[in-house]
């Protein structure tokens, strides 16, 4: 058990050396970064623009939801606060009584 530590602490430690010394020649061979961060960029360049369109059209399609949200709040709020509702409600509760009325007459 004692081993697996060492041999993978050994292991790491010459991974770090190798990547370490790959990079010090990639630094000193500058036409073959340039050639990497080219190509880097050939591949990464386009998915970042679809991944930008999508999101620009994910947020626009929240916008007009959230918009028709709003409105629908808003449409709800003016029938709360519509007089011809209440008067219905009045107009209501006056059958209800008239009805108790007659009921208790007959």
């Amino acid at each position: 058990m004692s081993s697996e530590p060492a041999t993978l602490k050994y292991k790491i430690i010459k991974a770090c050396n190798t990547f370490s010394e790959y990079f010090i020649q990639l630094l000193h061979e500058t036409s073959l970064g340039l050639f990497r961060i080219y190509e880097h960029n050939m591949r990464k360049i386009p998915k970042l623009i679809k991944t930008k369109d999508r999101l620009e059209r994910t947020i626009n399609n929240n916008n007009i939801i959230n918009l028709r949200i709003n409105d629908m709040i808003d449409n709800v709020q003016k029938i709360k606060n519509t007089d011809s509702t209440d008067n219905i409600l009045v107009m209501i509760k006056r059958i209800s009584s008239l009805k108790e009325d007659i009921e208790m007459s007959t």
